[in-house]
Parts: C-alpha cells; sequence; structure tokens
C-alpha cells in the first residue's frame, strides 16, 4: 500500500482527539499538535492513551519551522485548528494537507461556522473535510455529511454536533486518504452566505428589540457557547441604555400572544408569535 510515513494531527476539542483515537488504529506514527489549547483540553492525555508523540507549539514562528523541517511523506490532518498554513508548507511535495470545517462548504466559510448558521437561521447546515489550499476554506471537497439544526440549538450544542459527525465521517475517509485512492470536488465559489472573520459578531453583538422573537432567539443562541467565551456576551438597548445579556430563557408557549416587551431595572420579558424570552441584565460598563 501506497502511504504516509508519519500522520499530524494539529487542532484541539473532541474532533482532534476522536481523529487520534481512529488513526490509533490506522497508523503506527501518529504525532498530535496542540496549537491553541482548548477549554479542558484532552488531547494530551488521549496521546498518552493511544501511544501517540505529543507536542503543544503555540508560536507561528515555532510551527512553520517544525514543518519545514518534515522530509518525510507526512499526512497533516487540521481539525479544529486556527492556525493558517502558508504557502511554503503547502508547496511541499512530501506534505498532503485536509481540514475539518464545521458548515457545508463553500457556505459559512471562516471562523464560528455555528454562530451564522443559527444567526441567518438556516435549516440544515453539515460538516466539510477538504484539501488545504492558500486560501481558507477553499479547497476541493472530500466529503460532507448534512445536520438537521434542532429548533431551539445554541452554538455550542451545534458545534458539538458538527465535531460528531465530523468524527464518523473521518473514520470513514481514512483508509482512502492513507492509501491515497480517494477524490475530491472542486468547491464551487461562494455566493450567498460569505466568508466570516473571527473579529465578525452577529449584528456587531446588539440585539435589536424590534426584530421577531424567533429572529431574537437564533441571535442568543448564536452567540451562546456555554462558558466557552468564543464571542462577547450580546448587548441591547433599552430605554437609551445599553444593558449586557447575562442570561436568557426561551419558552415556546404556542399561544400568539399579543406582542410586548417588560422592561424592569434588570430584567426584560419579551412575548409574541408563540415565544416568551426572558433576559437577566447587567448595566453596560458596570
Amino acid at each position: 500500500m501506497r502511504g504516509f510515513n508519519t500522520v499530524v494531527v494539529i487542532g484541539s476539542g473532541d474532533i482532534a482527539c476522536k481523529c487520534i483515537k481512529i488513526l490509533a488504529d490506522h497508523h503506527d506514527n501518529v504525532v498530535c499538535i496542540e496549537h491553541e489549547k482548548g477549554y479542558l483540553s484532552m488531547m494530551k492525555s488521549i496521546c498518552q492513551k493511544y501511544n501517540c508523540r505529543y507536542k503543544a507549539i503555540t508560536e507561528q514562528e515555532q510551527l512553520l519551522e517544525y514543518f519545514n523541517k518534515i522530509t518525510v511523506k507526512t499526512l497533516i490532518v487540521s481539525a479544529n485548528n486556527n492556525y493558517i498554513f502558508p504557502e511554503a508548507v503547502l508547496d511541499k511535495q512530501n506534505l498532503s494537507v485536509i481540514n475539518f470545517h464545521n458548515a457545508l462548504l463553500p457556505h459559512h466559510g471562516g471562523r464560528n461556522a455555528p454562530t451564522w448558521a443559527i444567526f441567518q437561521m438556516d435549516e440544515t447546515t453539515g460538516i466539510t473535510w477538504h484539501e488545504v489550499t492558500p486560501k481558507v476554506d477553499a479547497g476541493d471537497i472530500i466529503i460532507q455529511r448534512g445536520i438537521v439544526i434542532a429548533q431551539d440549538m445554541t452554538a455550542l450544542e451545534l458545534a458539538r454536533k458538527c465535531m460528531e459527525v465530523g468524527a464518523e465521517a473521518f473514520q470513514e475517509i481514512i483508509p482512502k486518504l492513507l492509501a491515497e485512492n480517494y477524490t475530491a470536488r472542486v468547491q464551487l465559489p461562494a455566493k450567498e452566505m460569505g466568508f466570516h472573520y473571527s473579529g465578525d459578531i452577529p449584528n456587531a453583538g446588539i440585539m435589536d428589540i424590534s426584530w421577531s422573537t424567533e429572529r431574537i432567539s437564533a441571535f442568543l443562541r448564536s452567540l451562546d457557547y456555554g462558558k466557552i467565551r468564543i464571542l462577547p456576551r450580546p448587548r441591547v438597548v433599552l430605554l437609551d441604555k445599553c444593558y449586557v445579556i447575562e442570561r436568557y430563557h426561551i419558552i415556546r408557549t404556542g399561544k400568539q400572544d399579543l406582542a410586548r416587551v417588560i422592561v424592569n431595572k434588570y430584567r426584560a420579558f419579551i412575548c409574541s408569535q408563540g415565544l416568551s424570552i426572558t433576559l437577566d441584565l447587567k448595566g453596560w460598563g458596570e
């Protein structure tokens, strides 16, 4: 079998750990690089369990030096990884680089795709494994899998679902990847959904009180990564004062009540279209 001398996994979080577990059954020389430690990272312990080499390389220059020194044929698996591979690395003939993306490319390329899928009220999203090119998230597509976005799903819940489905897809394609007998299709240019940068936040992070309750629900859920502070807390302007939304609670009542907004000092209640939304607030700057 044709193959790679080494497989390098670079990334963090659940998807990277699952890829390590899968690779341990298919290759005896797996190196794991954690470039940006995730919340409650388990990557090092997973490497120890499956007898894979672990490296923490946080500096860009050190990472570039590491890749430049690789002389053997190597497959690089980028999974939940924010390092952008420079052309000098991608041009190396002995390196093949693939990447996991938590959306159906070309839709929602770039950062925080679950946020944008929820905010734009998409009914479905998915995952993509693709080849890496100098243009971010634009390489040929190896495999995609769709995901239905549940009615009240948060960004954290969707991100976790994407990682679960992404690992299942990786399990499916890894034998062909290692044997270099897979096919990939050209990715079409994005038309509608655009590309999202790390600094992009839905509506600049400010909730519009004039939105429908469904839109408000989507906005709040799109910024909700639980305890992981991926994006700033949402804000809202009420009675000419800006508040931080510290917590929210959404109930689907099924009742078509007349729209109403009730504001106390640090709590707002919004009700219409069968949705009841409670906001716990804190004065901006307090």
